[in-house]
């Protein structure tokens, strides 16, 4: 994502996610410019679903799927 927009999907309350989507091993290290981007925006630790633990991350996700219908 453009670090431009980063500002806007948090105020819609999306959290980043920050990885590579790399298609091969090769492409891995591109993690690098996701950080940049994030850092350049001002992405917090609460904001960036990245730096959650295990445990805040499956809270997360429970809530995700508490807000489906089933």
């Amino acid at each position: 994502m453009d670090w431009r927009y980063i500002d806007y999907a948090l105020k819609k309350g999306v959290l980043i996610s920050i990885n590579p989507d790399a298609h091969s091993i090769n492409g891995y290290n591109d993690v690098f410019y996701g950080v940049l981007a994030a850092q350049k925006a001002g992405v917090t630790k609460k904001q960036n679903l990245s730096s959650f633990s295990l445990q805040q991350f499956e809270t997360f996700v429970s809530g995700q799927k508490a807000k489906r219908p089933l």
